[in-house]
């Protein structure tokens, strides 16, 4: 191995070791974020491992592993392939993600009918063959199964990773000559952080990235005398049927479609063979959407999902914190990144056409990872841009391919280890945490991880109140204003926040005796008093949150909210319910008065009252 190549492998080994070990204190570095969730021991150990790829006795241990793994599965018997490929879908299965980003919980309200629209409404053609696979699998799986949405969406994502690994197969097959080199390049396809989107990921960028390595396979195929022109650009249809965003792939046509300079005519037949096999999918895809009632798709008229606006300017996309974002957008989803890079910059380009249409295929996702302006930030949003490891992987498996020996192996088991190194920890914790994100104005979407809505089910709570009312009301007032206890609703007038809450005046309390779930949980609350009682004067009341399982009760919350100005808003506060999970509990909701003991204005509403299952975190 050269001294170059060698140094250019450690200077990535260093990047990535710094990444790891700051990651919990660098909020800019959001592609590492999966990494505070590990352990300072594993995460030492996973920042020295690359390092530890670097040495020849790991390099030809693993070398002679994977080796050796190749070779049983390619002698084994066909059955025994397809076991061995159920199974990866039985494992994206059983470690699939827990937690909901992007527009996930916009997709499983439109679903399940919880949309102001319809799934045929104007959201349809942001992607239309990916909404119709999934709304049939939904609806038979429902009708069959009693499945959710979520469960629906999330056994498409895992069935398209068992196609994705057959095609990864394939793929380093037809790359590499020896097994051991084919074990890397498989190994390669296998470790970008999109293959996240495998694992059950909701969301609609899992099939067009599951079709964009399809056409890649397929398209270098063709490239190398085999496989037919019109085969790779219908694959290349499909993914833009599946989502329009594929159609940044499409530039590399140019490659497949070029005859030489001597060669017009050929030139021309292929062009027309590569347009007949893009026309196919897509003119299905457009049968089939208005066989099932979807609108026209009208262009220039507002059809893609309210997006008013879809690019950036050129000034936009080259501002340093867009650049930034960019870079842990390609990071997460290809860490190989930074490994491609250094090879181009050491001058690895062994030419050829292949070369060149994995060139043009990387060069169209990084502009559009430059150009499309997402509304959601990108660390929600991170899957939006996830088709840009099918061409990046791709490219950097294919250099290894074409290097020697001995560089193949010490450059693709360094990189191998790095992608590994940050992908496995991607995938555990999104796997072992279920994040929910604390944004008020999603709550009626965020019911997908409600175990309880303590307002909704007010009815059941046991109510210690005085005998008399407050007050008589006068007709036309607020017939809630002279309870102790009541449903209702606050208005913030400073924005027009408005949430549901129950009030409890002091000295009442409410209780509410429930089994709480198996798995982490949370209270959500919104705390506030009344606005208009902020003129009434007063000291404001104190919340108290009592848990009892049986044992000793506990105070969970007590938080005091005055009436002065610095008060008058809504509190939002997490109360953890963990440590009584699974647990039969009795939850005592009671508010007293401010530190003065002045009862005036204690109108004191205790507003969302969620119990969510899952951890929380901010919103974005």
């Amino acid at each position: 191995m050269s001294r170059r190549l060698f140094f250019a492998l450690l200077f990535n080994a260093w990047l990535f070791a710094i990444l790891v070990l700051i990651a919990p204190w660098t909020k800019p570095l959001w592609a590492m974020r999966a990494m505070a969730d590990v352990a300072w021991p594993a995460r030492l150990f996973l920042a020295g491992l690359p390092f530890l790829a670097l040495t020849s006795s790991f390099v030809e241990g693993l070398t002679y592993a994977l080796g050796w793994g190749v070779r049983q599965v390619e002698r084994a018997p066909q059955w025994v392939r397809g076991v061995l490929l159920a199974g990866a879908g039985v494992s994206f299965w059983l470690l699939r993600e827990r937690t909901l980003w992007g527009d996930a919980l916009y997709t499983l309200a439109l679903l399940e009918g919880r949309w102001r629209t319809t799934w045929r409404g104007e959201y349809f053609w942001k992607e239309p063959l990916d909404r119709l696979l999934v709304v049939a699998t939904y609806q038979v799986s429902h009708a069959a199964l009693g499945w959710d949405a979520w469960r629906a969406i999330a056994f498409v994502s895992c069935l398209a990773g068992v196609v994705y690994v057959w095609i990864a197969w394939r793929l380093a097959g037809d790359m590499a000559r020896d097994a051991s080199r084919r074990g890397l390049l498989f190994g390669l396809l296998l470790s970008p952080g999109a293959i996240q989107l495998l694992f059950g990921h909701v969301e609609n960028y899992t099939l067009v990235t599951v079709a964009a390595l399809g056409y890649t396979w397929l398209a270098m195929r063709t490239l190398r005398g085999y496989g037919h022109l019109a085969l790779a650009s219908g694959a290349l249809g499909l993914a833009i049927a599946f989502h329009p965003q594929a159609v940044f792939l499409a530039p590399s046509l140019v490659v497949l479609a070029w005859g030489g300079a001597e060669r017009w005519q050929v030139t021309v037949r292929r062009t027309l063979w590569l347009l007949i096999g893009l026309a196919v999918p897509l003119l299905a895809m457009f049968v089939l959407a208005r066989a099932v009632g979807a609108p026209p798709l009208q262009l220039g008229v507002n059809r893609y999902a309210d997006d008013t606006r879809l690019w950036l300017s050129l000034g936009e996309s080259l501002t340093a914190r867009h650049l930034l974002d960019v870079a842990n957008n390609l990071y997460l989803v290809a860490p190989v990144t930074v490994g491609l890079l250094l090879l181009l910059s050491l001058g690895w380009w062994p030419g050829g056409r292949v070369n060149l249409f994995l060139a043009v295929e990387t060069l169209g996702v990084v502009v559009y990872s430059l150009v499309f302006a997402n509304k959601l930030p990108r660390p929600d949003d991170w899957d939006l841009f996830a088709i840009a490891a099918v061409p990046v992987t791709a490219w950097t498996a294919y250099l290894i391919a074409r290097a020697s020996p001995l560089i193949a192996r010490r450059a693709g088991v360094a990189l191998l280890t790095t992608s590994l190194c940050f992908t496995v920890p991607w995938v555990w914790v999104n796997h072992a945490h279920q994040r929910v994100e604390l944004n008020p104005a999603k709550v009626d979407l965020l019911s997908v991880y409600r175990a309880y809505d303590l307002i909704a089910i007010f009815p059941q709570a046991q109510v210690q109140q005085p005998p008399q009312p407050l007050c008589e009301p006068k007709p036309g007032e607020d017939p809630t204003a002279c309870q102790y206890v009541a449903v209702t609703e606050f208005t913030m007038p400073q924005n027009g926040d408005t949430r549901p809450v129950l009030v409890i005046h002091p000295p009442a309390q409410v209780s509410y005796r429930i089994r709480l779930p198996d798995e982490p949980s949370f209270l959500w609350l919104s705390l506030a008093m009344d606005p208009i009682t902020w003129g009434w004067g007063g000291d404001g009341a104190t919340f108290t949150l009592t848990v009892d399982d049986g044992t000793e009760p506990v105070v969970a919350l007590q938080q005091h909210v005055g009436n002065g100005p610095a008060d008058q808003r809504w509190h939002d506060v997490v109360v953890d319910l963990t440590p009584w999970r699974g647990r039969e509990v009795t939850l005592i909701l009671s508010t007293g008065p401010g530190p003065a003991n002045d009862y005036t204005g204690d109108r004191a509403g205790w507003g969302l009252m969620q119990i969510m299952v899952g951890e929380p975190r901010p919103a974005e």
